[in-house]
Formats: structure tokens, C-alpha cells, sequence
């Protein structure tokens, strides 16, 4: 996807990719969606995804990358998403996956990382426990 696919979406709230065979995703891809709050890219060929490709969606709430060739998780990669509550990275192929880059996201309540070869142990989320992880 190119820098800036969507610019003029300002009040789009759900955007669905599913199965569009997209290999990589420009950073600035989601710039200017302030409403967009579900994100469907399942069944795609991405291997990696920049730590700046999310940080302006300020109300994104489900990101669903599962049955991608995503191979790693950065640290930076969900930061800032402070309404995050569902992230569904199933059937990658995930082996590090960076603790701390959960770190911060409040209202995160399920995390899928099922059929992955990752192993990870969550770090304290301020004493909230994540509702459902699915490994």
C-alpha cells in the first residue's frame, strides 16, 4: 500500500483488506484517519510491519493480521494505541515477539498469537490481566 492510500477518510471507522494479496504496508498508509477503529488485513503476504504504521490511528480498537508472514513484533509497533483492545496475529510466522511492546495499552483485553512458533511472557500490565491469549 502506498503513502497516504487513504487521505480524505476522515470519518471512516472500519477498513477491511482481508485477502488482497498486499505484501507491504508505507508507513504513512493510515495517516489522517482519526475515526478508523477496526483494521482487517488477514490473509495478506506481509512479513513486516513498520513501528510507524500505526501511530496516528488514535481510536483504532481491533487490528486483525492473522494468516500473514509477519516474522517478527517490534517494541514501537503498538505504541500509543491507547484504545486497543483486540490484537489477532494468528498463523504468522512470529518467532520474537518484543514483551514490551504490549506495554501501555490499558485496554488491551485479548491477544492471539496461535499458531506461531513465539514464545513470550507478558510484563505486568498495571495490574490488569489481559482477559484471553491465545498461544
Amino acid at each position: 500500500m502506498e503513502t497516504a492510500t487513504f487521505t480524505g477518510l476522515s470519518f471512516l471507522r472500519v477498513l477491511d483488506l482481508n485477502s488482497n494479496q498486499i505484501s507491504s504496508i508505507d508507513p504513512a498508509s493510515f495517516t489522517d484517519l482519526p475515526s478508523l477503529a477496526w483494521i482487517y488485513l488477514n490473509s495478506n503476504q506481509i512479513s513486516s510491519i513498520d513501528p510507524a504504521t500505526f501511530t496516528d490511528l488514535i481510536s483504532l480498537q481491533v487490528l486483525k493480521l492473522q494468516g500473514n508472514k509477519i516474522n517478527q513484533i517490534e517494541e514501537e509497533l503498538f505504541k500509543g494505541l491507547n484504545n486497543l483492545n483486540e490484537i489477532n496475529l494468528e498463523s504468522n510466522k512470529i518467532i520474537p515477539f518484543n514483551k514490551n511492546a504490549l506495554f501501555g495499552l490499558s485496554r488491551l483485553n485479548k491477544v492471539c498469537l496461535y499458531d506461531n512458533s513465539v514464545s513470550v511472557t507478558f510484563p505486568s500490565m498495571n495490574g490488569r490481566y489481559l482477559i484471553r491469549i491465545q498461544i
